[in-house]
């Protein structure tokens, strides 16, 4: 793969506002992203030793750092008015989603023994607790 900007085409009004690093199609999302003019080619940063793509959003919030071959996330960072955050894709690996690696996304296969609460307003508490806002 090799990186280019390619003009949108007359007429395109889905215009992407970002990419999930969550999704299957981050790589797409990104060109996608690029393609649009919602972000630009800043450079070449390493992380972690790892030569990466520096792709920045129109509006600068955004810094997305990517494999420069299939464009997997390496880092992802944002900036808001109230700080950011950072995250950081050690190993990124999109599962078939055929249900044969279920029990690799499985917290009760993966930790059998651990409890399982379900209850939205423990949730609710637990949120609270951690990331209070004020």
């Amino acid at each position: 793969m090799r990186l280019g900007v390619v003009p949108v085409p007359s007429g395109t009004v889905n215009q992407p506002d970002g990419a999930d690093p969550g999704s299957p199609a981050f790589g797409s999302q990104i060109l996608a992203l690029l393609r649009s003019g919602g972000a630009h080619l800043a450079g070449h940063a390493t992380i972690d030793g790892r030569d990466t793509l520096e792709i920045r959003s129109a509006d600068d919030h955004t810094t997305y750092y990517v494999d420069p071959r299939t464009y997997a996330p390496v880092q992802l960072d944002t900036r808001g008015t109230d700080g950011g955050t950072s995250l950081r894709f050690h190993t990124y690996e999109v599962l078939p989603g055929d249900g044969a690696d279920d029990a690799l996304v499985s917290l009760a296969a993966q930790h059998p023994s651990a409890a399982v609460d379900r209850d939205p307003a423990d949730y609710r508490a637990a949120e609270r607790r951690l990331l209070p806002h004020g």
